[in-house]
């Protein structure tokens, strides 16, 4: 008799602890979905940039001429890469954007310069800040371009503008 009302007492136990875990559950996923959205407190942070994409660019250097071509794509994530017609030993470049505004942003990559002996010889540092246009589909600004040797001594160095232009998906049609 003593093992049927332990079972029965340790049965009801176990159904109330059910229910308690149960209704916990359903309060605490009530709670979530009424907990107000947390955001940036940046309005303009809760949109998606309209920088992320593929740009083809223009860019016109004081020192180097106008005219030069490249490319860069901006994730949406805040990582970038960027290439232009360089030697055959330069990688592409990798580096990161921050938004500053709806429609600016800095931005800084890397690339390597080697050698056909796959030697180091120099690295090539972009550093800009830009304005994407009204109509999301040009962006300008200013650029500094800085070229090193392996020691840090500092090659080149160049500045202008540069420009870009979304690269836009065309049908076949």
């Amino acid at each position: 008799m003593k093992l049927q009302k332990f079972t029965a007492i340790l049965f009801a136990l176990m159904f109330m602890a059910f229910i308690n875990v149960a209704a916990f559950a359903q309060t605490k996923g009530a709670e979530l979905e009424s907990e107000p959205k947390i955001t940036s407190g940046f309005p303009f942070l809760d949109r998606p940039s309209p920088l992320i994409g593929a740009w083809e660019l223009t860019i016109d250097l004081k020192k180097q001429g106008n005219g030069f071509k490249g490319l860069y794509t901006f994730t949406g994530d805040g990582i970038m890469l960027a290439d232009e017609p360089g030697g055959a030993f330069e990688t592409t470049g990798h580096g990161n954007w921050t938004r500053i505004s709806l429609n600016t942003a800095n931005y800084t990559f890397l690339a390597y310069l080697g050698s056909p002996n796959g030697a180091h010889t120099a690295t090539i540092k972009v550093v800009g800040s830009l304005i994407v246009g009204s109509d999301q589909k040009t962006w300008e600004g200013p650029g500094k371009l800085t070229v090193t040797a392996p020691n840090g001594t500092v090659i080149f160095q160049d500045e202008g503008t540069f420009k870009g232009k979304r690269i836009v998906v065309e049908s076949l049609n």
